[in-house]
C-alpha cells in the first residue's frame, strides 16, 4: 500500500543544498523515531501503540460553503473554516454556522480580488525549465490556511494566509463578536502564481508561526536560497525573523518543496509535512531546520548522495493511482494522513522502533478529504473537500479503494457483475458531490 522507490533521481544535475546533513533512512516505509529530529522521544508511550485502530464517527457538521481549505479549532470547540475561492471564514459549531464579517476580512478580499498588474518578463532566449505538471492550471488565488494564536484567550488574534495569484500575504486579524476587526500584514510579497501557492499555516510547539510556500509553478526556485518559493518559513507572531532560523535575516526553515499542503507536530516537537508529487511520488517528510528535500531534482527517496533529505514515507504515483496527501495529524499512537484522491485516511503505527504497520482506513462515503487535525478532545477531525477547485492529479480509481470498473462494449448491463459495477460508479459519483463537512472520529484500539 505504501510504495517506496529506491532510485528516483529524475535529473542527474546536482543542485546546491542548503545544509549538508544526514538524510533520513527510508526502508519499506519504516523510519526509526530516533532519527526524526535532534531530540529523541520524551516518552516511551509508543511501545503501547496498537497495530490497528477503529475510527467511529461521533460528529458531522456541515460547513455550508464551497471550496473549503483551512480549518482551525477555537478554545470553545467550534471550528473556523476558510473558503479559498469565496474568501470567507465560517465558524462551524454544533449549534449552527456563522459566516464572519468585518473590516479586516474586507481588507483580505480586496487584496485577493485586486491583484497588482505585473508586466510580462522580457524573454531571454532561454526558456525556464518546467516540471511535467506545470501546464496552465485553474487560478488558485484565495484564502488558504488559518491559525489561532497560542495566546488567543488574551489577544483574540487569528492568522490567515491569502494569495491573489501574483503575491501572497500572511495576516493577523482580531476576532471578536463574530467579526474580524483590524488587520495587520505581518508578511508581504511572498511568491505566488496561478497554482501551487502552499498556504498551510500553523503554530509550532516552539510558539513560532510556520507557513508553506509552494514553488508557484517555477520549480527551480525551490532550491534557490534567494527566493522563498518552495520553502517552509518560520516567523514570530508579529512577523519578526527568529534569530534561531537556519539563515540570518531569513524566514526560511526548510527548502526543496514542491507544494506542502499540510503539516503538524508530534508531542515530542517533531514536525511532519505532506506534499503531493508531480508525476512520480507523493511524500511525508520529517521537517528539520536547514534541510533541503530535493524538489525539483528528485521525488521520493534516493537523494542522499546528492545531499538531500529523503522522505520518511513516499507513495509511488501511477497513471491510475495517487495518494495525493492533503493533510497530516499525529496522535500519541499514530500518524494520520488524509488523502484527496484516495478518499480515505492512512494510519501509520508509532512504535519505539519507528513507524510500524500501515492501516488503510475507509471512513465511509465522505468523498475527497482535505485538512485534518487532532481536536482538543483527542479525536481526529477531517474537513471534506468535494467542492474544491484546486488543480490536482485526479486518480482514475481511489488508492486501494477499487470500485469495479464498468465493462466496456455495451450500454445494457448483461450480468450481475456489470450491474454492481454501474451501481458502484453511480454511488461514487454521488459521493463526490456530497456537501462538505467537518467529520470527527473517535479512535478505538
Amino acid at each position: 500500500m505504501a510504495d517506496t522507490h529506491s532510485n528516483t533521481l529524475r535529473r542527474t544535475t546536482k543542485r546546491r543544498t542548503w545544509l549538508h546533513v544526514a538524510a533520513l533512512a527510508c526502508v519499506c516505509g519504516l523510519v526509526p523515531i530516533a532519527t526524526w529530529g535532534t531530540q529523541g522521544p520524551e516518552t516511551s508511550d509508543y511501545s503501547a501503540s496498537p497495530a490497528g485502530v477503529t475510527l467511529t464517527r461521533i460528529a458531522s457538521e456541515p460547513v455550508g460553503l464551497k471550496d473549503p481549505w483551512g480549518a482551525t479549532q477555537l478554545p470553545d470547540g467550534s471550528w473556523l473554516v476558510t473558503s479559498r475561492s469565496a474568501v470567507t471564514v465560517t465558524q462551524v459549531a454544533a449549534s449552527g454556522n456563522t459566516e464572519l464579517s468585518g473590516p479586516a476580512l474586507d481588507d483580505v478580499r480586496s487584496f485577493v480580488f485586486n491583484p497588482p498588474q505585473v508586466e510580462a518578463p522580457a524573454t531571454s532566449g532561454e526558456q525556464e525549465e518546467k516540471d511535467a505538471d506545470s501546464e496552465p492550471s485553474p487560478d488558485e488565488a484565495g484564502l488558504y490556511g488559518i491559525a489561532v494564536s497560542p495566546q488567543y484567550s488574551e489577544d483574540g488574534y487569528i492568522y490567515a494566509f491569502a494569495s491573489n495569484g501574483t503575491t501572497s500575504r500572511i495576516y493577523r486579524l482580531h476576532y471578536s463578536g463574530n467579526r474580524l476587526w483590524e488587520s495587520t500584514v505581518i508578511v508581504d510579497n511572498l511568491p505566488a502564481g496561478a497554482g501551487r501557492n502552499g498556504g498551510a499555516l500553523g503554530f509550532g510547539s516552539d510558539g513560532y508561526l510556520y507557513a508553506s510556500i509552494g514553488d508557484a509553478g517555477k520549480p527551480r526556485l525551490a532550491g534557490d536560497l534567494e527566493s522563498l518559493a518552495g520553502k517552509i518559513i518560520r516567523l514570530g507572531a508579529d512577523g519578526s525573523y527568529p534569530a534561531t532560523n537556519p539563515l540570518t535575516s531569513s524566514l526560511m526553515w526548510s527548502a526543496g518543496h514542491r507544494n506542502v499542503t499540510g503539516f503538524t507536530w508530534s508531542a515530542d516537537g517533531v514536525m511532519l509535512a505532506v506534499e503531493p508529487g508531480a508525476d512520480y511520488a507523493d511524500e511525508l517528510n520529517v521537517i528539520q531546520a536547514g534541510h533541503n528535500y530535493g524538489w525539483p531534482d528528485i521525488e521520493g527517496t534516493g537523494g542522499e548522495a546528492a545531499g538531500y533529505t529523503d522522505p520518511a514515507i513516499s507513495w509511488l504515483r501511477t497513471d491510475s493511482h495517487a495518494v495525493d496527501p492533503s493533510g497530516v495529524a499525529v496522535t500519541g499512537e499514530g500518524i494520520y494522513v488524509a488523502s484527496y484522491s484516495g478518499e480515505r485516511m492512512w494510519r501509520y503505527q508509532l512504535t519505539t522502533a519507528g513507524l510500524g504497520q500501515v492501516q488503510s482506513l475507509e471512513i465511509g462515503a465522505n468523498g475527497r478529504l482535505g485538512a485534518i487535525a487532532v481536536a482538543y478532545s483527542g479525536d481526529v477531525a477531517v474537513l471534506t473537500a468535494n467542492s474544491a477547485t484546486r488543480s490536482v492529479h485526479t486518480a482514475k480509481t481511489p488508492y486501494d479503494l477499487l470500485p469495479p470498473e464498468t465493462p466496456t462494449g455495451g450500454t445494457t448491463p448483461d450480468t450481475d457483475a456489470e450491474k454492481d459495477a454501474q451501481a458502484a460508479t453511480k454511488a461514487r459519483t454521488a459521493m463526490l458531490k456530497a456537501p462538505d463537512r467537518i467529520v470527527t472520529y473517535k479512535i478505538t484500539p
